[in-house]
């Protein structure tokens, strides 16, 4: 696989390995065969009674998470804070998903900035388990 295939090869896949250091360091060398494996992964972005499925890819930046959001609910960027919960990590825009250690069905707390300038709390409402089991099976009272 010659060179330019190569990289070709690797911004496909959207791996973005940009200097032959890294390379070397992961034992990749020139000329040879290598298996690539795409991995796209879901994570639940949560705020008060809404859920938002968003397929992402583990290189992707939290900022690319945002602009995802924005079209969904039309929010500015900027006015938008994502918290990985169970930690309580506010995620920063310039890193990866993995490089904030965000996994494959993790979830994580929208917040959106306030009138005064602040951002609200988490609020994730949970369902009412009462309220499920208080209906028919067919979902009729």
């Amino acid at each position: 696989m010659s060179s330019k295939t190569w990289d070709l090869f690797l911004l496909i896949h959207r791996f973005h390995l940009l200097m032959w250091k890294t390379l070397a360091k992961r034992s990749i060398r020139s000329g040879g065969l290598y298996r690539i494996v795409y991995m796209a992964m879901y994570i639940r972005v949560k705020r008060s009674k809404t859920t938002y499925f968003l397929q992402c890819d583990p290189t992707e930046t939290i900022l690319d998470v945002k602009q995802k959001l924005h079209t969904l609910i039309d929010q500015p960027i900027n006015d938008q804070r994502l918290i990985l919960v169970g930690t309580g990590e506010i995620l920063d825009d310039s890193k990866t998903l993995a490089d904030q250690k965000v996994e494959n069905d993790a979830v994580v707390a929208l917040t959106l900035r306030k009138d005064d300038n602040e951002f609200e709390d988490v609020n994730i409402v949970r369902p009412n388990d009462d309220f499920y089991q208080s209906r028919d099976p067919d979902g009729s009272w």
